[in-house]
């Protein structure tokens, strides 16, 4: 929560600075779908190699309100993949929301540029299933848990149709901040093991510009 409140403050120091020196202002506000993929790297927990997909697809969607070059916006994302080895088969499935603060610039009148970073609070779940187990089926498998947070760094080109329409692809790398474990929690034993839950990931963007009037672009 420390590292929150001090990333809030920071960016909001930042863009009040930014829009103090900027004069005539755009003002324009974005909703926008997402699908990509994110990349997990977590520790072999016991097997020979890593029990979670190395890619994992993600679906998601958000809004930015831009004033000036200033952004400020709010996303949301679902994870959910598997993988599957003659040992053991996995399923990653999880939760992240975003607080994004961005700088924009229109490279063209039908081209954007915005690099962008924020603060996300992310939870995951892996549940791992045994095949070379040869009791009870309900002691074959084990579940994982991930609470993260971490700060995003990302770039985002989006086309800008005529009509406000907007396409564009993201690529950014999530830092950890803070603790950043997988938990196997069972009575009063609590597992812990190094977590692989930042990393690389891509987006596709699709969405539309609406002007502060709620007229389109």
């Amino acid at each position: 929560m420390k590292q929150f409140i001090m990333i809030m403050a920071l960016s909001l120091c930042i863009s009040q600075a930014a829009q103090s020196q900027s004069g005539e202002k755009t003002k324009e506000v974005q909703f926008y779908l997402t699908g990509g993929m994110k990349a997990f790297s977590p520790k072999a927990f016991g097997q020979t190699s890593s029990v979670a997909p190395s890619m994992v697809p993600m679906l998601g969607g958000g809004a930015l309100w831009q004033s000036g070059r200033i952004q400020f916006g709010a996303e949301f994302n679902y994870l959910d993949g598997k993988k599957d080895t003659d040992d053991f088969e996995s399923i990653l499935t999880g939760v992240n929301g975003n607080v994004i603060v961005g700088y924009a610039w229109d490279v063209s009148r039908s081209l954007k540029l915005s690099a962008q970073s924020g603060f996300t609070y992310s939870l995951h779940h892996l549940a791992v299933t045994n095949n070379t187990y040869a009791g009870p089926d309900r002691l074959n498998a084990t579940i994982y848990h991930n609470l993260s947070y971490s700060v995003p760094v990302s770039v985002m080109v989006q086309r800008v149709g005529s009509g406000g329409l907007t396409t564009g692809l993201r690529l950014g790398y999530q830092i950890g901040v803070g603790p950043n474990e997988w938990r196997y929690i069972e009575g009063a034993n609590t597992e812990v093991f190094t977590s692989g839950a930042d990393g690389f990931y891509f987006q596709l963007v699709f969405g539309g510009l609406l002007g502060r009037n709620g007229n389109s672009r």
